[in-house]
């Protein structure tokens, strides 16, 4: 999805691309301004359909982090693990 940044159109940032797919971060208010969401990602930089959007925690690999683990690192390896696992796939 393109976000707006002081009315620029910009896409968004790449969270994992693993395999062939590509996993986008999603925006709070649909502005980068207001920066990324923790648990929510879309595997279409041009999706403008929130229900197109998926939370990481439905995913199948998802475990919650050990204590003191980094959480973007375990929420990267968990999307990883659903591309491999063939739960995500390219639109």
């Amino acid at each position: 999805m393109p976000y707006q940044s002081e009315n620029t159109i910009i896409p968004p940032e790449t969270a994992v691309s693993h395999q062939g797919v590509s996993v986008y971060h999603t925006y709070r208010s649909g502005e980068a301004e207001e920066g990324h969401r923790t648990f929510w990602f879309t595997l279409n930089s041009d999706d403008l359909i929130e229900p197109d959007h998926f939370d990481v925690r439905t995913l199948s690999p998802w475990s919650e982090p050990l204590e003191g683990a980094d959480e973007d690192e375990h929420i990267k390896t968990v999307l990883r693990r659903a591309i491999e696992a063939g739960e995500l796939a390219s639109p």
